[in-house]
């Protein structure tokens, strides 16, 4: 089968090889899906970049729809129990974890120690067939193209356990949303619109405005890229809420965000953060964060019930994530650069094998 396989690190042309790889064969438990698109994500960038470095080669790539089409032993069952069998459209959850710990008994299987992620741990998405857990396969919306249903894994599942699961969003909260343009970005703005939040979303470019709007952001700040950037959030969210301030800062920036969140937030305020893409060690501030008594919460991806969740509502509301570009696979190496440059907005697709 053909499959983008990372085979160095360093600059998309020098680290990316499109080429002929063994098709995989599930194990127990397992099943083989053919896959129709695949999505890029910001994580794609940073394994190429060697943070972190993985074992290569290695097939990237952690989003895909496609239909299932093979069953290794004892998989019809775990197929049948989420209402699915061979031959169905299915989206991937991207994380797997080992099932017998204790945070898996408890549904949190995000906190598994051996949590691992396609594409990073084990072999990724952007093949014509991708191996995964029968467990890891769920009814794709019908209302959403394969592209579209393509890009839910990953951004949209940590999206939604940042806000509900973690955060505890509620339609009164107001919240401010950090780089609103980017894949993680547009998702919590359409999650948040559908539940009728009010948002203030963060874009470093006047050309991205727009089209958050366009997702449903009720105020946008443009902060550039200078050192006031963080003034610039603070003040735009004073002028929309007022003195008391956001009830969650939804964070995927780090060190540029920190700061300016915890000032904008109010008192009892949530931080919530799932990365670190400006840096990762910020100021402490800790006299701000106990004098406001603000929650400061992690966040990594989603557990299997975060996905199910977020499948239903993506159903109910109809949300239809924004897609930037389509490329097809042979043209991986372009869509990495067109990602790196932070000049998208919403998601970069892949199309990887045509339907069945």
């Amino acid at each position: 089968m053909r499959a983008a396989v990372l085979v160095d690190e360093g600059e998309p042309e020098d680290a990316l090889v499109v080429r002929e790889v063994p098709r995989p064969e599930p194990g127990v438990g397992e099943v083989r899906v053919r896959v129709s698109h695949a999505a890029l994500n910001r994580l794609d960038v940073w394994i190429r970049r060697g943070l972190p470095s993985v074992p290569k080669p290695r097939v990237t790539g952690a989003d895909a729809v496609g239909w299932i089409e093979h069953a290794g032993a004892g998989a019809d069952s775990l197929l049948a129990a989420g209402g699915l069998e061979v031959g169905d459209r299915v989206v991937l959850d991207p994380g797997a974890s080992c099932g017998a710990c204790r945070a898996c008994a408890r549904g949190e299987t995000s906190l598994c120690p051996r949590f691992r992620v396609l594409g990073e741990h084990v072999d990724g998405t952007l093949a014509e067939f991708v191996v995964v857990p029968a467990t890891a396969v769920h009814a794709a919306p019908e209302h959403l193209d394969d592209a579209q249903a393509a890009t839910l894994g990953l951004t949209f599942a940590t999206a939604w356990r940042m806000l509900f699961t973690r955060a505890r969003l509620q339609p009164t909260d107001r919240v401010l949303v950090w780089g609103g343009a980017s894949g993680v970005g547009t998702a919590a703005l359409q999650l948040c619109t559908a539940l009728g939040v009010e948002t203030l979303a963060t874009t470093r470019s006047e050309d991205k405005v727009a089209a958050m709007r366009e997702l449903g952001a009720s105020h946008v700040v443009v902060t550039g890229s200078g050192d006031d950037q963080g003034d610039r959030v603070v003040q735009a969210a004073a002028e929309a809420f007022g003195a008391e301030g956001v009830d969650i800062a939804f964070d995927h920036l780090g060190k540029v965000a920190w700061e300016p969140s915890m000032a904008a937030l109010r008192r009892g305020g949530t931080y919530v953060t799932c990365g670190a893409t400006t840096g990762a060690s910020p100021r402490a501030g800790v006299t701000r964060l106990f004098w406001k008594q603000l929650s400061m919460l992690g966040s990594t991806m989603a557990s299997r019930s975060d996905v199910r969740d977020m499948l239903d509502f993506v159903r109910r509301h109809e949300i239809v994530p924004l897609l930037d570009s389509t490329w097809e696979l042979d043209e991986v190496v372009e869509a990495h650069r067109r990602l790196e440059g932070s000049d998208h907005v919403g998601k970069l697709a892949v199309r990887v094998a045509a339907q069945p």
